[in-house]
């Protein structure tokens, strides 16, 4: 199968200044792609990162049939490039596709298809402390479709590009700005799916956000009783001995791997950890409170303003088991502390 691609520039991992990352794109040499037809998956393979030619019809641009997944690629300090829980990326994007009405990529082929990415930008992966290597497997309906209906042709692609922290700042408490007026998704919808209209809607309130000063909107639900995430990233608290984050009963709540992650850490730590509505009103009860994914990792949370009054949330500083939490977290990416759970892929050095 034949995928053609407009060569665009291509920024030489010789150019590419490790020390001055942050959180945008810079084109790498090689993406994969794959084409559905036929009823059937079809893989192109590696091809030139470049632009590609779409249908003026396809679902994706009229309907928002589309999807992705965020992961990364990092550099042990021994040279050995490692990914973080792909499988889950696979099979998540999986169930993403079917609620869109999309045909799943084989997540035994989800995987393979993001290693031979990575291997084949792996020069620009940064080293052990200065970033990673961010991965985008994403798919939607690349076929012509006139009435509202689902897509007959797919693409399924993954690029990656060098980044740096996700919130300027670093490891640094942000302040988030609780949305009473806008909301992210509502209960039954797709708001446990990556979808990609998911976003859209967010970025008028997040640039809002912004430009009050606060780095993220902190969204609740459709009643403004509980919060539901951050921004682009779940959302925890600690009171105690309990370390609480909001529940998916209600499939507005993307189903974190990170979160899924800190949420055994937690346990291992003796603490009591459980999914449950977190009440806008007891932000101003919690020691602690932090936000989790795949761009943000753990990222501590110090004021959030509810109803606009700024609330520091505990002493306003690191909480104790944030810091904990991304420091094992950390440890066990980078091959530094012991992986129980097998949570850690090597797939080869740079």
């Amino acid at each position: 199968m034949g995928f053609e691609t407009r060569r665009i520039p291509v920024s030489a991992a010789a150019e590419v200044d490790f020390e001055d990352l942050g959180f945008n794109f810079v084109a790498t040499a090689k993406m994969f792609a794959a084409i559905y037809a036929d009823g059937q998956w079809t893989d192109a393979g590696l091809v030139d990162k470049g632009e590609f030619w779409i249908h003026p019809a396809a679902t994706v641009l009229h309907y928002g049939q589309a999807l992705f997944e965020g992961m990364k690629a990092r550099l042990t300090p021994q040279g050995e490039i490692v990914l973080f829980r792909p499988r889950d990326n696979a099979q998540r994007m999986a169930g993403g596709c079917e609620r869109l009405m999309m045909p799943p990529y084989p997540p035994e082929r989800f995987v393979e298809a993001v290693k031979q990415t990575v291997l084949a930008n792996k020069e620009y992966i940064p080293p052990t402390d200065k970033g990673s290597l961010y991965i985008r497997p994403f798919a939607f309906g690349s076929g012509p479709v006139m009435g509202v209906r689902p897509s007959e042709g797919y693409t399924f692609m993954v690029f990656v590009s060098p980044v740096g922290p996700y919130f300027k700042g670093g490891f640094n408490p942000i302040r988030l700005l609780a949305s009473h007026k806008y909301h992210r998704a509502v209960a039954g919808g797709v708001g446990w799916v990556k979808a990609a209209g998911n976003y859209a809607g967010g970025l008028y309130p997040s640039t809002l956000a912004k430009k009050e000063g606060y780095a993220e909107c902190l969204w609740l639900d459709q009643n403004n009783k509980h919060f539901e995430e951050v921004g682009a990233a779940n959302f925890f608290v600690r009171r105690g001995d309990e370390v609480a984050t909001p529940l998916l009963d209600d499939q507005s709540i993307l189903a974190g791997i990170t979160r899924a992650s800190v949420l055994q850490l937690a346990k291992d730590a003796g603490l009591k950890a459980v999914e449950r509505d977190v009440l806008v009103e007891e932000i101003d009860k919690v020691d602690e409170a932090w936000c989790t994914g795949t761009a943000a990792v753990i990222t501590p949370i110090g004021v959030v303003n509810v109803g606009g009054k700024d609330v520091t949330v505990g002493d306003g500083k690191v909480g104790k088991y944030t810091r904990l939490f991304y420091d094992q977290l950390n440890a066990i990416q980078l091959k530094q502390a012991p992986d129980k759970y097998g949570w850690v892929m090597t797939i080869g050095k740079k």
